[in-house]
């Protein structure tokens, strides 16, 4: 269940200086996702393990493939699609004809693997680690219902329950959905099962410190993370090893269009 360090706070109140400080509508430019006035962004590249489970990174799949690595780039073309497909996942095993062997990065959400060093970094680079503001999409199933009587940031084509709590509390976050189904019993005949409530976790879409010295945001339709701050942080993101990130410009895009190199 969510984290007894974390409460519901009035959304639309917390996240008012967001919307003003985005640019253009809603899409996949950095401008669009991550609010001006900081010194720097970056991208952070969700990750991925090879055929053999192992980890991986989207420069070492682009070298494989004898394809290039640069900011812009995207998966689909990375692994030799030339169109990003309509479902929320591809690559082998899922229906379409991708080189890589290996898994996909997960798409609306970072893996627990970089969160956890992502938040790291966070918090070497901030004055205050104990007020953060984490936003939940409704996009996720459940997230609507089960936070009902929250009071939601809403901007754009999303809409966000925005909880309060330390930086640490950032893997703690997550919904209770109910689900239905059939199952098959010992003599061949079916049964249906009722709806159960089930616990889902869920990273957050966003997260930002009480000050706003950074903004992080995961776009529910993206498969990496932006990050907006000061260039200290921005410059320490680029050096961690266990994260994959390319320092973006503002006019940047992570849509499916974006990658014109490969």
């Amino acid at each position: 269940m969510t984290s007894e360090d974390l409460e519901i706070v009035d959304g639309a109140e917390v996240g008012a200086w967001i919307a003003p400080r985005l640019e253009g509508g809603f899409g996949g430019k950095v401008e669009q996702l991550v609010p001006n006035g900081y010194e720097a962004c970056v991208r952070v590249f969700h990750g991925l393990t090879d055929a053999a489970g192992n980890p991986a990174t989207w420069a070492q799949v682009a070298a494989s493939l004898g394809r290039v690595a640069h900011r812009e780039m995207q998966w689909h073309r990375l692994i030799g699609l030339d169109e990003a497909p309509g479902g929320r996942s591809y690559g082998p095993g899922v229906g379409s004809e991708g080189e890589w062997a290996g898994s996909d990065p997960p798409t609306g959400e970072m893996d627990e693997a970089t969160l956890q060093s992502l938040c790291a970094v966070l918090a070497a680079h901030s004055d205050d680690t104990d007020h953060c503001f984490f936003g939940l999409s409704t996009i996720h199933g459940g997230v609507d219902q089960f936070y009902s009587s929250a009071v939601q940031l809403r901007w754009r084509a999303r809409d966000f329950v925005v909880f309060a709590g330390p930086l640490e509390a950032a893997d703690k976050l997550g919904y209770e959905s109910s689900s239905a189904g059939i199952r098959r019993l010992v003599d061949g005949s079916w049964e249906r099962v009722p709806p159960s409530p089930n616990w889902f976790d869920q990273p957050p879409n966003l997260i930002w410190p009480a000050d706003h010295s950074w903004f992080v945001q995961s776009e529910y339709d993206l498969d990496s993370t932006l990050v907006g701050g000061t260039r200290s942080l921005v410059d320490a993101l680029l050096a961690a090893p266990e994260l994959e990130t390319w320092e973006v410009e503002r006019g940047d895009s992570l849509e499916a269009w974006a990658d014109k190199i490969n």
